[in-house]
């Protein structure tokens, strides 16, 4: 009989303190994954961010790559974590358009993922090898037509703004180069400057230094105006392309079914740390333009690119895995 008492006793406090009231956030180191390589936007902002986060939030903040699957391994290990705002995913554009180049999507992004914040945009530029006889975009599009198929172009990976803005770019101007993917941005870029590959769209930050170097050659700029950073370098739209924007983003996500209050901390806490001037003026020096939104924004955000690049796939019948 007390045997019985007790265990009632038990059930009666489960019920009235539940298990997760007991853990306040954060009760343990928080852990961003980032679904792209080191040095690429999101990984700037991860590493940027985290210590001003763990001054915030009082707890360590680690920052975990996991790239591969053009960002579907990152965002994976987020849908599976526990909905408890310990496990942040920190991630490109390419989370609205990789639906439409893997047959057996392992996740939705819309319905597995809780929209926490967008943090940032990413600039695009085209480059090529040094050794591609084009400096203008016009001779760039003349050699493609003169030989289609020839030129190949990397990215790191099917799917990722880099994709996009090639795809974009071929449709604009109907030319055929060949796509070559890789596993991250790092590689897909050293065949560039190697010369094995000749072309490749990517965030103006991976390669400034590197064409002012001298390393690689930069054509144009998908952006709406020259940029301070490059300001000889002409736009897309002054040599008489337009469209081609692949509306690169970075953007704050967590596991489905994290509650609110939980939510309202990581948006509010990262909106503070990246409001410090310091930090924004530090990130722009490295080519990484914030622009933030609440979960709303960035949940539109993302049906919004769901249905423009369903379009840009059916259009230029692209393959799916």
């Amino acid at each position: 009989m007390k045997r019985i008492q007790l265990a009632g006793l038990a059930l009666t406090i489960a019920c009235v303190y539940p298990v997760h009231a007991q853990q306040p956030f954060p009760a343990r180191p928080v852990t961003l994954v980032v679904s792209t390589s080191t040095g690429t936007t999101p990984d700037l902002l991860a590493r940027s961010m985290a210590p001003r986060l763990a001054q915030r939030l009082g707890q360590s903040v680690i920052v975990d790559n996991k790239l591969g699957a053009s960002g579907n391994i990152g965002a994976m290990a987020v849908v599976k974590a526990p909905p408890d705002g310990h496990t942040v995913l920190i991630t490109t554009n390419n989370l609205s358009s990789i639906p439409y180049f893997v047959k057996d999507m392992p996740f939705d992004p819309v319905a597995d993922l809780e929209p926490v914040m967008k943090l940032a945009v990413a600039l695009y530029c085209l480059v090529v090898n040094p050794g591609v006889p084009a400096q203008t975009v016009q001779e760039f599009i003349a050699l493609a037509k003169s030989k289609p198929g020839a030129l190949n172009y990397s990215t790191p990976g099917v799917g990722s703004p880099h994709h996009l803005s090639m795809e974009l770019f071929k449709q604009r101007t109907d030319i055929s180069i060949t796509h070559v993917p890789y596993k991250g941005s790092a590689t897909s870029l050293t065949d560039v400057l190697g010369g094995q590959i000749e072309a490749t769209f990517t965030p103006m930050n991976t390669v400034i230094p590197l064409v002012r170097a001298g390393k690689l050659r930069m054509l144009a700029t998908a952006t709406e105006k020259r940029t301070a950073w490059m300001p000889d370098v002409p736009t897309l739209a002054e040599q008489g392309i337009d469209g081609v924007d692949p509306g690169a983003w970075g953007a704050m996500f967590l596991p489905k079914g994290t509650p609110a209050p939980i939510v309202k901390r990581l948006l509010d806490d990262t909106t503070a740390v990246l409001s410090e001037p310091a930090m924004r003026d530090s990130l722009l020096e490295r080519g990484v333009v914030l622009s933030l939104s609440d979960p709303a924004g960035l949940a539109k955000l993302l049906k919004d690119d769901l249905a423009r690049w369903k379009i840009v796939v059916e259009r230029g019948r692209l393959n799916v895995q």
